[in-house]
This record gives C-alpha cells, sequence and structure tokens, in this order.
C-alpha cells in the first residue's frame, strides 16, 4: 500500500465511524443474551504484589473509546496494524504456517491511566 492508498483508507475508516463504533461495541460488550454489562480490570506489578481491581460499566467504557476514535494506520517491517483509537489496535495475528491461527486478527486493548480514572477502585 503506498502513502496515496493508506490515505483512501484512512479516509474510508473515517467515513464509516458509526460501523466502527458498532464493530467495538459488540466486540466489547457482546449482544444478547451473553452481553457484558461491566469490566473488572486488575492491575498489578510484574511480581503480583501489588494487586488492584477497578470496575467500570460497559456503557461509561465505550462512550470512552467512541470519543476517542481516531483511525491511525501504522506501517510495520512484519505487517500493518489498524489503530482505531489510542485504547485499540487491530492486527493481523502473524506467525508461520505451522500456528494454529497464523492469519486471525486480534484486538489489542490498551488500559491507561484515562481508563482506569474512569473506574470505581474495588480493592
Amino acid at each position: 500500500m503506498n502513502n496515496n492508498q493508506k490515505m483512501d483508507f484512512i479516509q474510508l475508516c473515517n467515513n464509516n465511524l458509526d460501523d466502527i463504533k458498532q464493530y467495538i461495541k459488540k466486540t466489547l460488550i457482546g449482544e444478547e443474551p451473553e452481553m457484558n454489562n461491566y469490566w473488572c480490570i486488575m492491575k498489578t506489578d510484574k511480581n503480583f504484589t501489588n494487586k488492584e481491581i477497578y470496575i467500570i460499566s460497559s456503557e461509561n467504557m465505550i462512550d470512552f473509546i467512541e470519543k476517542s476514535i481516531k483511525i491511525d494506520i501504522k506501517f510495520k517491517k512484519n505487517g500493518t496494524c489498524l489503530h482505531l483509537s489510542p485504547y485499540i489496535a487491530l492486527q493481523r495475528k502473524g506467525g508461520g504456517e505451522t500456528d494454529h491461527s497464523p492469519n486471525h486478527i486480534q484486538a489489542k486493548f490498551k488500559f491507561t491511566k484515562e481508563i482506569l480514572d474512569l473506574c470505581n477502585r474495588i480493592l
């Protein structure tokens, strides 16, 4: 994909934000009857000596993420990553022919201080 194609693709994504919002909502919350109403987040250090547990309603999480949507495509030597927001990226899983699912798309969700500040700390 050259730079012109990249810009066209970014524009296409930005013109279809409702589809992206619907995808994120289905992915993070799900649909009836298996819908997630709350997110529980555990924050630890590498040794698990300090543990913090947070909770946030799925709707509050989605509202925050939807307001942050900004399409940003990052080219890498080994693939392309589609950043839907500073917190969510879609990336080809990669791997070789021996991997279980080498060409699947994985979603990466980055929890930041801004997200934790929206949550209620319960431990």
